[in-house]
């Protein structure tokens, strides 16, 4: 480890696995810990979690769920689609993303 901060190379490592539960966490921790000592590097802090997937769109009284979201780097219209979809079922009218007009907003003022 370096005794001067300015020798301290500071970055991000995402890394992520198909595998669920302690053995991907395992895996992924063991891969991490050899690139860093690769590197002569060590982990400031650390976040892990299991991503949930869940097919359809379902309300109740207190709970809406969405369906998972696209790892694309792009954003996924999809994700309009279903929000629209929830927002008919709640509010059971079909005006979703569809603004009055507002008095003074967006006029150009001399």
């Amino acid at each position: 480890m370096p005794s001067n901060p300015a020798d301290y190379h500071i970055g991000v490592l995402y890394a992520s696995t198909s595998i669920t539960g302690e053995e991907g966490y395992g895996l992924l921790e063991l891969a991490v810990k050899t690139l860093l000592e690769s590197l002569d590097g060590h982990v400031l802090w650390c976040l892990r979690y299991t991503q949930r997937t869940f097919n359809g769109v379902e309300t109740s009284p207190s709970v809406v769920m969405f369906p998972p979201t696209s790892f694309d780097l792009v954003f996924d219209d999809e994700v309009l689609r279903s929000v629209e979809s929830v927002w008919e079922k709640l509010s059971g009218e079909g005006n979703f993303m569809q603004f009055e007009e507002r008095e003074g907003i967006g006029e150009d003022e001399d």
